[in-house]
């Protein structure tokens, strides 16, 4: 391997001249998809620039990620000079020591992976290859993706050999919040040793984590498309045993807390496991190349598009404790969108698909966004609320929807005001256990937890 760049360093050099600046790193994406990388580099002192493939301006790319969960923090960090949205984005590139690409799959209507952003991704980033670079893809991929296609296409877009000239490793990011990144474990692969001891000094530094260096691209991706697939298939099958709980009478809260407190760490991720579907749905595509069908995965798949039909089956039964027509009540849903669980700017796909449904029947629907944005539901007559209390004036059922644990404080403080503020007696479904249900029936709600039993049945 030719050794230059920061490929010439001593990994226990690497830490000290991230943390200085004394590393120059772009982080590349679209739509505002790089923005928790971008901000992880940057938390730590590193010299970071933004190459977005949609916007190339610091203003716009500002507006682009309003109301993400890093949004404030990026803004911070480009006024105190640490972070750069790059206007000349060749050239950002070429001044990089460090160029991680992070571009989630999107798939087709039929299901099928679409990698042209990928593709599009890396051909710019060759385009600004040099020796002794080190590219990280933090992009979640099935096996052979980050070789044959990241890797094909800077080798050809730069006449450069990935594993001699420059350094290519593979780390993928998964939409966990990345203060907690401490307590996950980061897969780490890469096409040559150097590069792997370079990207494992970086991770470390950047996430504080626990690594599992795997011999081999391929490998390390099939790895991470396994722990989604099973992250995925567990909470899949939770829901499963809420209707087991429901058929045999048992407390479905205990349930819950018994599932939490096992698997602490899969709970972390309730505000996102929907997206982790697609991520799911890639490995599925990549059997179904080989003609096999994973019965288990198949089944998980299945059960996570019902989801939102076992949330209308708990609306129904909370029309009928108000004995009210479903297509005469007034529903609202606590959730959050996409861009505040997971850091950048998707829609929350359950929360549309929720609301859209229910539209549909003919409901009257409130979500409560607070960034206003609604991911175009207004357009279905969904309207969206930017303060709490706003969404949970004037209704008949309130659903809190699991994600919103991170919002206990503000929902329980706004009950109160939004009870006075209603002359109906409504009914509260509580999916994430944010509600005392003794506290909630003194305001004169009706309760329905995880467990259904409404507050007035509790001795």
């Amino acid at each position: 391997m030719v050794l230059s760049g920061i490929l010439t360093h001593h990994p226990k050099d690497i830490p000290e001249r991230l943390r200085s600046g004394g590393f120059k790193i772009a982080v590349v994406g679209y739509g505002g998809s790089e923005t928790p990388l971008a901000y992880a580099y940057g938390r730590i002192g590193a010299h970071v620039s933004i190459v977005d493939i949609d916007v190339c301006s610091t203003e716009m790319f500002i507006k682009m990620i309003a109301g993400s969960r890093y949004a404030l923090a990026i803004s911070r960090l480009v006024r105190s000079g640490g972070l750069r949205i790059a206007s000349n984005r060749i050239e950002a590139i070429a001044e990089a020591d460090i160029i991680d690409i992070f571009a989630p799959v999107a798939l087709s209507g039929l299901g099928r992976p679409d990698y042209s952003i990928l593709h599009r991704l890396s051909e710019e980033v060759g385009r600004g290859l040099s020796e002794g670079k080190l590219v990280i893809s933090s992009t979640i991929t099935p096996p052979g993706i980050t070789e044959d296609v990241i890797a094909d296409v800077l080798e050809k877009s730069s006449g450069l050999k990935a594993g001699y000239n420059f350094g290519l490793a593979y780390s993928p990011y998964e939409p966990l919040q990345v203060e907690k990144s401490d307590s996950t474990i980061k897969i780490l692969a890469a096409t040559d040793k150097r590069s792997l001891d370079i990207a494992e000094a970086i991770v470390d530094t950047v996430y504080g984590c626990r690594i599992l260096k795997v011999d081999g691209i391929r490998c390390a991706e099939a790895i991470k498309l396994f722990d989604i697939a099973s992250k995925y298939i567990l909470y899949a099958f939770t829901y499963e045993l809420l209707r087991v709980c429901d058929k045999i009478g048992l407390d479905r809260s205990s349930l819950n807390y018994t599932m939490e407190s096992i698997y602490p760490y899969l709970y972390q991720l309730l505000p996102v496991w929907m997206h982790f579907s697609d991520n799911a749905k890639l490995l599925m595509d990549l059997c179904e190349t080989y003609k096999l069908k994973p019965r288990i995965l198949y089944a998980a798949l299945k059960v996570g598009e019902d989801i939102p039909g076992i949330y209308i089956s708990m609306i129904r039964e909370a029309a009928k404790r108000i004995d009210k027509p479903l297509r005469r009540c007034r529903v609202s849903l606590i959730g959050l969108p996409g861009k505040a669980c997971i850091g950048y700017s998707v829609d929350n796909p359950l929360l549309t698909i929720l609301a859209s449904r229910l539209r549909r029947m003919g409901v009257s629907v409130k979500i409560f966004d607070p960034y206003g944005s609604g991911g175009g539901l207004d357009k279905l007559g969904v309207k969206v609320s930017r303060r709490i209390e706003e969404c949970l004036e004037d209704t008949d059922i309130i659903l809190i929807l699991p994600e919103s644990r991170s919002m206990k404080t503000a929902i329980t403080r706004k009950l109160g005001i939004a009870k006075a503020l209603t002359q109906t007696t409504p009914v509260i479904i509580d999916l994430a256990g944010v509600i005392d249900r003794i506290e909630a029936s003194k305001l004169g709600f009706i309760y329905l937890g995880l467990d259904g039993a409404p507050s007035w049945e509790i001795g």
